[in-house]
């Protein structure tokens, strides 16, 4: 039997809101920064972590194809909060619950559907998380998860658990979807903790919470913060990100299997492209083998999408890809779609 995955939003609500008082007291914590610094100094226990961190995450309120939408977010630099693209979409005006009580706007200004990740503009005043590496994450390592389950009046709620297993890709209900590269936890997480961060004992964001197994407990899944950080260096340089094009699809070995296809080396097997875009202008071809960018090796989307945000429109990349057993490399020049 096919395990069934779900998203955690999209929640219609027919019960009354019950709100916490408004307050105009900020809180008042360390402020992380993006290149890695560590919010809290030395490991702490993870009460305290909790305590400080609760203060970075919001809950989110918006309205999705006609219905309440309810999820979470969190922040990761000044008036940026890092969210799930199902939990907000494409909206322009999002409601921010913060710890406080209080209430604030925010506005959508970067989306990627591909990983399920989107970020938000706000003139709300939050202290910030740091974002971990991917790679110093560990199986076994206990974590922390904050959202807003079910409701607003449950938002901010702390649950804690471990790393179960790294690198899982997830087949979503679908059947046509995935997501690669997963973080699989255990720390309890229901509807509405979309968005919400899985925080390691440092106090450090190692993930977004995005979905669960509906028919088991304890299988959830966060999507790694790698690509993220890039996205947000360029937003806290520039005010804004376009995210290049590069009129390419392509799927690691674990997702070729579903499509009867078989990768026998660490790579991105392009399955469709765009025959006008920048890829197949510089070459690169359906059944191709991409295998690093700018040196970087490249093992699934998620990683290619990492080092695509690296880049900004204008910008070449070069792309090192395998083609009937042979090694090849070319220049690509990302455009705007």
């Amino acid at each position: 039997m096919r395990k069934q995955f779900f998203y955690f939003v999209f929640i219609i609500i027919l019960t009354p809101l019950f709100l916490f008082g408004c307050s105009t007291e900020q809180a008042n914590v360390g402020r992380g920064n993006i290149d890695g610094t560590n919010l809290f100094g030395t490991p702490i226990n993870a009460s305290e972590i909790s305590s400080d961190s609760t203060r970075a995450v919001v809950g989110i309120e918006c309205t999705m194809d006609g219905y309440r939408s309810v999820g979470t977010g969190v922040a990761v630099a000044d008036g940026i909060i890092l969210s799930n693209a199902h939990v907000v979409g494409d909206n322009s005006n999002v409601t921010l619950y913060l710890v406080d009580g209080s209430k604030s706007t925010g506005n959508v200004i970067w989306t990627d559907t591909t990983l399920d990740l989107s970020i938000i503009s706000t003139k709300a005043v939050l202290p910030y998380l740091t974002l971990e590496d991917k790679d110093n994450v560990v199986v076994g390592e206990e974590v922390i998860a904050i959202g807003t389950p079910i409701d607003i009046q449950f938002q901010q709620t702390v649950t804690k658990g471990i790393v179960s297993a790294l690198n899982r890709t997830v087949l979503l209900e679908d059947n046509e979807s995935y997501l690669q590269d997963m973080i699989q936890h255990d720390a309890s997480i229901n509807p509405g903790n979309s968005g919400g961060p899985l925080i390691n004992r440092d106090g450090k964001v190692i993930g977004i919470n995005t979905l669960k197994v509906s028919s088991a407990e304890g299988l959830g899944f966060a999507i790694p913060v790698n690509a993220a950080k890039n996205v947000i260096e360029h937003i806290v340089k520039d005010g804004t990100y376009t995210t290049p094009y590069m009129g390419v699809y392509g799927v690691d070995s674990q997702v070729a299997k579903y499509y009867n296809l078989e990768v026998n080396k660490e790579g991105v097997l392009v399955i469709s492209i765009d025959n006008n875009g920048p890829m197949a202008k510089a070459g690169i071809q359906k059944s191709d083998l991409i295998t690093s960018i700018n040196g970087v090796p490249i093992s699934n989307m998620l990683d290619l999408r990492t080092e695509l945000f690296k880049s900004k429109v204008g910008d070449s990349m070069l792309i090192e890809y395998v083609r009937n057993n042979q090694t090849y490399s070319t220049t690509v020049l990302l455009t705007a779609k």
